[in-house]
């Protein structure tokens, strides 16, 4: 019997954060950005701040120190970082894989049908290298990152998601890891699953969000979405 195609109001969207949620880069990041600032003797001010830079653009999260480190050695730290980030990768092939278990998992979401994206306040330099890296280029059908939209949590990354797939907003969901994702998916309009791979909490776990803990657990929690 031939497989039913689904129609395109049938069809549903995934967007997935891509760090913490696919892509397991915080070592690489946290030792990238640590760098920069032990340069610039600023590392005492990183520590105090840093939740907040795995949860924002590193431009942002510059510019929300100016106050306190001043706006020129906010700019060097930062030019700092991208010349690390960029070494590192074009020095190494593997810096940012997957968490076990992704590409499994996107596997089985693209055999049930399900259109597939990419929400993150990554750059689009950065994202380029972990979807080649690893693999990835032809599993997504929208890629929305830093620099071709307004970062989380404004809604205009699910926005455009949802412009370029043609997908109902009813139909959309998103995977996310950090507080930034749970405000995107309440600003958009969208579900939203939560998920902790690691030991890093960034969600609040108070019963607000429904997290997953395992990638094999999840296909299960996004059906139950449209239940």
């Amino acid at each position: 019997m031939t497989e039913k195609t689904p129609s395109a109001s049938d069809l549903k969207l995934i967007l997935f954060d891509c760090d913490g949620t696919l892509c397991d880069s915080e070592n690489f990041l946290r030792r990238s950005i640590f760098s920069a600032f032990e340069q610039h003797q600023a590392d005492k001010i990183l520590e105090q701040h840093l939740p907040a830079f795995f949860s924002q653009p590193t431009g942002v999260f510059m510019r929300s120190l100016e106050n306190i480190i001043g706006a020129e050695k906010s700019r060097k730290i930062f030019d700092t970082f991208i010349e690390t980030l960029e070494h590192e990768r074009s020095n190494s092939p593997q810096l940012e894989p997957t968490y076990p278990g992704i590409i499994p998992l996107l596997d089985n979401l693209i055999e049930r049908q399900y259109i597939l994206g990419i929400a993150t306040n990554k750059g689009r330099q950065g994202l380029d290298y972990f979807l080649t890296s690893n693999q990835l280029k032809g599993y997504f059908s929208t890629l929305q990152h830093s620099q071709n939209s307004t970062p989380k949590p404004a809604p205009q990354m699910v926005d455009n998601a949802l412009y370029e797939t043609g997908i109902a907003r009813e139909n959309c969901l998103l995977v996310g890891d950090t507080i930034a994702d749970v405000l995107l998916a309440q600003n958009a309009g969208i579900k939203m699953i939560g998920v902790q791979w690691g030991d890093v909490v960034r969600l609040p776990d108070d019963g607000s969000v429904n997290i997953i803990r395992d990638p094999s657990l999840l296909i299960t929690e996004i059906e139950k979405s449209w239940l």
